[in-house]
């Protein structure tokens, strides 16, 4: 009989206390990953993870996108340091406040005004709530994942999920990315009972579809909706000011998260100046959103991105990383695929044969064995070296190999 593990032995005393054995779905341990995968991480530096045993992982999950420097950045590091010596959370805003804002404001194109919050989710129901008290509408289209609260998961089409009230079915429509018809389509029939429409503006499963997003920027402001960008992901990442700043289009509101702190809990809400001087009017606060040991490393990493050459050479790691990946796959058959930007790509099936989704189990399965951490997408951050890059890719090289003699 296989002796258990101390993962093994981890993970089933996690799932005593923890529904699923971890704080949330996607880093719930994987049976099937089990002595590649590492299933718990006990310290992490630069883009490196260590998990409990020691073993060393070059990381593209970056936390799940919100580590963008690296982690333990010994600017960002040094700036909470500073600020933990004053304090956290405290009685009246921080100063932080006001000049975090500000900064944000200077580099975000549509965020004439901001407030903080402290999850995606929140920040995006925040926005949506904005748009609806603005516009005096209820309906909403949402296109991508937007949030885990009920007013996302009660979408039209996809089916009330367990625990969401059935009321809710009815208000909100499911838009697929780059979908323009069926657009136009809820446009004409709803059009004015739509508050807004929140849209990721760029998914990374294949090339930015632009015509899609002007074409809801011509909509919303033709049937008076508030257009939303969920730029949870791709703020700071593919520009400092985000997708809105790099593809120039420009919202009426968006979110930001992940990379804004590198790591440190923080997201924001943000838009034109007359949509967010109705914020003081409405129910949304949260104790924390003004933590300033957060706040004190979003605006180091704000002044990183802008006095470094970080998006610069996080976009030339990347395309380093995912030429190399597409030479390796176009040698083998050409069952996997590389698609997105290379700050954050996705390896996919190149063909719908159930063989080629086998395949890349097989592959991200040998990744983890030669010290790779897959995510997808894969996030570059500034603190993968060019040798990183050249190990990922000998190891990628490897895990082809060695998926294909399984198959």
């Amino acid at each position: 009989m296989r002796n258990t593990t101390r993962e093994e032995q981890l993970a089933e005393r996690a799932r005593t206390y923890i529904p699923g054995g971890a704080m949330n779905h996607a880093k719930e341990p994987r049976q099937d990953m089990l002595g590649y995968m590492p299933w718990y991480i006990e310290r992490a530096e630069g883009c490196y993870l260590y998990d409990i045993e020691g073993r060393e992982f070059i990381d593209y999950s970056s936390s799940y996108g919100p580590v963008i420097l690296g982690y333990r950045y010994p600017p960002i590091e040094e700036a909470v340091r500073a600020q933990m010596e004053k304090g956290v959370l405290f009685s009246m805003p921080s100063p932080l406040e006001g000049e975090w804002a500000e900064m944000l404001a200077n580099v975000v194109p549509c965020a004439q005004m901001v407030r903080a919050m402290k999850t995606g989710s929140a920040a995006t129901a925040a926005a949506v709530r904005v748009a609806r008290a603005a516009t005096g509408r209820e309906k909403v289209i949402s296109c991508g994942y937007n949030s885990w609260h009920d007013w996302w998961v009660a979408k039209e089409g996809v089916g009330i999920s367990k625990g969401i009230p059935s009321c809710l079915e009815g208000n909100i429509y499911d838009l697929e990315y780059g979908n323009l018809a069926f657009a136009e389509q809820l446009f004409q029939e709803h059009g004015k009972e739509i508050s807004c429409l929140i849209t990721i503006p760029y998914d990374f499963r294949g090339k930015p579809c632009l015509s899609f997003l002007r074409r809801l920027r011509s909509l919303t402001k033709e049937y008076g909706a508030v257009l939303i960008f969920d730029e949870i992901i791709t703020g700071f990442r593919l520009s400092l000011g985000g997708a809105q700043e790099l593809f120039e289009i420009s919202p009426d509101m968006c979110t930001l998260a992940k990379a804004m702190g590198n790591g440190y809990p923080l997201s924001a809400y943000a838009g034109k100046a007359d949509l967010m001087k109705l914020v003081p009017e409405l129910q949304i606060d949260t104790t924390y959103a003004g933590e300033a040991l957060s706040l004190a490393a979003s605006l180091a990493v704000i002044r990183e991105m802008r006095d470094k050459p970080v998006l610069e050479m996080i976009w030339h790691r990347g395309e380093e990383l995912m030429t190399g990946l597409r030479r390796i796959f176009s040698n083998n058959g050409e069952i996997l695929s590389v698609e997105g930007l290379p700050p954050a790509m996705t390896i996919n099936p190149a063909t719908d044969n159930p063989g080629a989704a086998h395949f890349k189990n097989l592959f991200i399965k040998h990744l983890y064995g030669q010290g790779v951490f897959y995510h997808s997408p894969l996030f570059v951050t500034f603190s993968h070296t060019e040798k990183d890059i050249e190990c990922t890719l000998e190891a990628a090289e490897n895990a082809v190999n060695k998926a294909a003699k399984e198959m």
